[in-house]
C-alpha cells in the first residue's frame, strides 16, 4: 500500500497532511535533471537512511518553494522513498526587443538586467508582465498613450525559454486646447508664451506633441515667470489634463491663484556666519530695492552666499530666505538666515570610475590639497580643469563626511572616461602622385599617463612621410607641458612629367614647452631643426646655364 505526505504551499502558509514518521532509504527528485537536480538533493535537510518526518516534508515544501525557482513543490513517500516533485520555473535562454526607437536598445536590456532578466536567469512571468506595465507607462509619460508593450515568451527544449518584448510606440497625442484659470493680472497669452508647449494648429504640419516631462518643465517656467515679476505667493492649485477617447488629443486645464504683486522691501543677512559679516553684507548690493521682487536674484545671493562661506572652508552651510509681507504697501522683506556649520579640512582627495587614467593623472588637475581648509572654489575648479582634459564623459564631485570627526571630509570626483584614442586610413588617386595611402593613429591619454602620443604617414608614386608626436602635459609639477615631434619625407620628382627629375630627403624634429599664466592661458616656446638633402639636379644647373647664355636679365632677354 502506498503512503502519501503531501505539502504545499499557498498564500505565504504551509499546510502539511501528517503521516507517520518513516526512515528514507533513497530520495528521488522528480520533474528536472542536471545541475537543477543536483542543487534540489544538496539543498535537503535530510539524507537517505535518515528518518523523515511530516515537519520535514513542509519545510522542503516551503524552502524550494520560497526560492522562486517552481511554480509548483509537492513531496511523497513512496514506499521507503521520499519522492520530491517540481515543476521548475524556464530559465532564460534569450532577450530580445523589437519595434523601439524613441528608448534605446540599450537603457531597455539595462533595466531588464536590474530586474531579474538577465540570459541564466529564472523567468517569473508575473514581474515580466510588471516590467512590461511599466515601460508603457513610460510611453505615456511622454504622451505616447496608445504605445503597446506585449511580453511575449517562447518556450524551449530543456526548460529554456526566450523572451521577446515586441513594441508599438504609435505617436504622441496632440495637446488640443490650453486653458489657464485664475490669472486675473496676468493674461493667458504672456503665460502661454512661457511654455514649450503650444496648441496644435492648422498651419503646424506636425502639430504640438503633448509630452508629460516638458509639460512639468511649462508648469515650472510659468511659476518662475509670476515669482520673477513679483508675485512672491503666486501658485498652481490645479491642473486638469483631459484625453479623448481615442487618446491622440489633449485638453490641458492649468488653474493659478496670482496673489499680490511685491516690491522688495529690505534685506539682510542674520545666523552663523563664520565670523564673515563683513565679507557677506556687500552680496546684498546684488538685490533691486524698492523695485519689484524677482526670486532669481534671492537664489543669486543665497548661492554667492554659500561660495563666500565655501571658500574659507564651510562646505555644508544653509541658507533660508524668509520673506516678511507687507500687505497693505504691497512689499515685503527678505532675511537670509545663514548657519555657515562647522569649519571643514579635506583629509583625501578621491577619485572613482577611472579604470584607464591613473589617480597620479587626476591628481595633476587638482586645486584643492589634502590636509587644508576645504575651499569650494578650488573643488568646483578641480571639476573643470578634469572636464578640460577631454578624457572623461562626466565629472562629477561631492564631499563624503568622515565617521567619527565632524570636520573632516574627502572630496570624492567620479568621472565617466570616454574613448581618447582615435584610427584614420585613407585611400586616394591623383592623375600625377597615383593611389595615395594615409593612415593615422592617436591615443590621448597614453596609457593613463595624460600624454598624448601620434603616428600618421602618407605614401604615394612621390614618395612618404612619417611623423610621430608625443606630448607630456605634466612635464613638471608646476604644470609646465613638454611637447614634440620628429619627421621624415623622401620626395622623387623624377616621375613627375616635368623634365625636372630631382629628389629630396627631409627630417627633423621640433620641441616646445608650454608654461601656464594662469588658469586658462598658456604661452609657449619652440625650437625645431629641419635638415633638407636635394640630389639630381643636373637638369636645372643645364637649363640655368643656357639661360646665362641668353643674357637673360629681369623679366626679359637682351641682346648686344
Amino acid at each position: 500500500m502506498k503512503k502519501l505526505l503531501i505539502a504545499s504551499l499557498l498564500f505565504g502558509t504551509t499546510t502539511t497532511v501528517f503521516a507517520a514518521p518513516f526512515v528514507a532509504k533513497d530520495i528521488r527528485v522528480d520533474g528536472v535533471q542536471g545541475d537543477l537536480e543536483q542543487q534540489i538533493r544538496a539543498s535537503l535537510p535530510v539524507r537517505a537512511g535518515q528518518r523523515v518526518t511530516d515537519n520535514d516534508v513542509a519545510n522542503i515544501v516551503r524552502s524550494l518553494f520560497v526560492s522562486g525557482r517552481f511554480d509548483d513543490v509537492k513531496a511523497h513517500q513512496e514506499g521507503d522513498v521520499l519522492v520530491v516533485s517540481v515543476v521548475a520555473k524556464s530559465i532564460i535562454s534569450d532577450v530580445k526587443i523589437k519595434g523601439n526607437s524613441i528608448i534605446p536598445t540599450e537603457a531597455l536590456k539595462q533595466n531588464l538586467d536590474a530586474n531579474g532578466f538577465k540570459v541564466g536567469d529564472v523567468l517569473i512571468r508575473e514581474k515580466l508582465n510588471e516590467f512590461a506595465k511599466s515601460v508603457k507607462e513610460h510611453y505615456a509619460s511622454v504622451g505616447r498613450y496608445n504605445a503597446t508593450v506585449e511580453p511575449i515568451v517562447n518556450t524551449l527544449p530543456n526548460n529554456r525559454a526566450e523572451i521577446l518584448i515586441q513594441i508599438n510606440e504609435d505617436d504622441k497625442a496632440k495637446l488640443a486646447s490650453l486653458t489657464f484659470k485664475g490669472n486675473e493680472s496676468v493674461s493667458s497669452s504672456t503665460l502661454q508664451e512661457q511654455m514649450e508647449l503650444q496648441p496644435d494648429s492648422w498651419w503646424k504640419l506636425w502639430g504640438n506633441k503633448f509630452e508629460g516631462a516638458q509639460f512639468e518643465k511649462d508648469l515650472q517656467a510659468i511659476r518662475d515667470y509670476y515669482l520673477n515679476n513679483g508675485y512672491a505667493k503666486a501658485q498652481i492649485t490645479k491642473t486638469d489634463v483631459q484625453l479623448n477617447d481615442e487618446k491622440t488629443k489633449v485638453n490641458v486645464t492649468i488653474d493659478v491663484n496670482e496673489g499680490l504683486q511685491y516690491d522688495l522691501r529690505s534685506a539682510r543677512i542674520i545666523g552663523n556666519l563664520g565670523g564673515m559679516s563683513a565679507e557677506l553684507e556687500p552680496l546684498l548690493s546684488a538685490l533691486h530695492l524698492n523695485d519689484t521682487f524677482r526670486r532669481s536674484d534671492i537664489a543669486d545671493v543665497e548661492n554667492a552666499i554659500k561660495a563666500k562661506l565655501g571658500e574659507r572652508g564651510y562646505g555644508s552651510t544653509t541658507v533660508n530666505s524668509v520673506p516678511d509681507f507687507d500687505d497693505a504697501n504691497k512689499t515685503l522683506a527678505i532675511t537670509f538666515v545663514v548657519d555657515a556649520g562647522r569649519r571643514l579640512t579635506v583629509r583625501q582627495l578621491r577619485f572613482e570610475g577611472n579604470t584607464v587614467s591613473a589617480d597620479s593623472t587626476l591628481r595633476q588637475e587638482m586645486r584643492q590639497q589634502e590636509g587644508t581648509w576645504y575651499n569650494s572654489q578650488l573643488v568646483e575648479l578641480g571639476k573643470i580643469r578634469l572636464d578640460r582634459t577631454g578624457f572623461f564623459e562626466t565629472v562629477e564631485n561631492r564631499i563624503d563626511p568622515i565617521n567619527g570627526s565632524n570636520d573632516e571630509v574627502d572630496v570624492v570626483y567620479k568621472v565617466k572616461e570616454r574613448n581618447t584614442g582615435s584610427i584614420n586610413f585613407g585611400i586616394g588617386y591623383g592623375t600625377e602622385s597615383g593611389i595615395s595611402y594615409q593612415a593615422s593613429v592617436k591615443q590621448d591619454n597614453f596609457l593613463g599617463t595624460g600624454a598624448a602620443v601620434s603616428i600618421a604617414g602618407t605614401k604615394n608614386d612621390y614618395g612618404t612621410s612619417v611623423n610621430l608626436g608625443y606630448t607630456e602635459p605634466y612635464f613638471t609639477k608646476d604644470g609646465v607641458s613638454l611637447g614634440g615631434n620628429v619627421f621624415f619625407e623622401n620626395y622623387d620628382n623624377s616621375k613627375s612629367d616635368t623634365s625636372s627629375n630631382y629628389k629630396r630627403t627631409t627630417y627633423g624634429s621640433n620641441v616646445t614647452l608650454g608654461f601656464p599664466v594662469n588658469e586658462n592661458n598658456s604661452y609657449y616656446v619652440g625650437l625645431g631643426h629641419t635638415y633638407n638633402k636635394i640630389s639630381n639636379f643636373a637638369l636645372e644647373y643645364n637649363r640655368n646655364l643656357y639661360i646665362q647664355s641668353m643674357k637673360f636679365k629681369g623679366n626679359g632677354i637682351k641682346n648686344k
